[in-house]
């Protein structure tokens, strides 16, 4: 028999922690150990940003897991991050990203965007920072992706102002291996970026959900996350 999971679930650094509420609540209730870093406070100061939040990620995560293995979960924006959260977990970690960005070691956000998406992000800066991420759609949009009023209130509540210069740091270098990698393609947005992942010899689920689907389907998340473990279960230790 084997010992419950330990998940970390690491937020978009664009919404807030609460966005995976549902899902940590529903893996502890299975019996799973979940930590979920909130990492907005990480804009509080000034820059460099990335190195405030994966600061932030790694040392919740870090006195989380000690020295035992950790599947470690990014959502969106917060791929970038991953590989320098995993570099900084003393226990071998299995990286998931769920409808994430890829890693963009050495490059920014800016770097790696079209034009067309650039000249999106500009109309949403106001001074140095930018709307938060519920208003640069309309609101039938954003329920569309909430249909339930209190969750995306609740998620509204929580989504920070991210100043504009997050977009054009550099990502932090750090480097993953592939073999511990597992893209969870959500959402269509994200069928490129899952092939991407496929290119690079990773570990590939397909779901037709939705991007912000550990708000809107974290049962399924949830169960997902749990097959993901079960699948690679080479990663939790047996029990004496």
């Amino acid at each position: 028999m084997r010992h419950p999971a330990h998940f970390a679930l690491i937020h978009s650094p664009l919404v807030g922690a609460g966005s995976w509420r549902d899902v940590a609540n529903l893996l502890r209730d299975r019996g799973h150990e979940v930590v979920v870093p909130s990492l907005s406070p990480a804009f509080d100061d000034g820059p460099p940003y990335h190195a405030r939040l994966v600061r932030r990620a790694a040392a919740s995560v870090a006195r989380s897991a000690a020295d035992r293995p950790i599947i470690v979960v990014g959502h969106s924006a917060a791929g970038a991050l991953l590989p320098a959260i995993a570099e900084a977990v003393i226990a071998p970690a299995l990286v998931v990203f769920a409808d994430a960005v890829l890693p963009r070691a050495g490059k920014s956000w800016w770097d790696c965007a079209s034009e067309e998406r650039r000249r999106f992000l500009r109309t949403m800066v106001r001074g140095d920072r930018l709307l938060p991420w519920h208003e640069w759609f309309s609101a039938e949009g954003i329920a569309g992706h909430l249909p339930d009023p209190a969750a995306r209130a609740a998620f509204a509540l929580e989504t920070p102002r991210v100043p504009l210069a997050f977009f054009e740091e550099p990502a932090p270098a750090a480097q993953l291996d592939g073999a511990r990698c597992v893209y969870w393609r959500w959402s269509q947005a994200y069928d490129e970026t899952a092939r991407e992942a496929e290119l690079r010899g990773w570990k590939i689920l397909h779901d037709n959900l939705d991007h912000l689907a550990m708000v809107s389907c974290a049962p399924r998340v949830a169960s997902g996350l749990e097959e993901i473990f079960t699948k690679n279960a080479a990663w939790a230790p047996a029990q004496p």
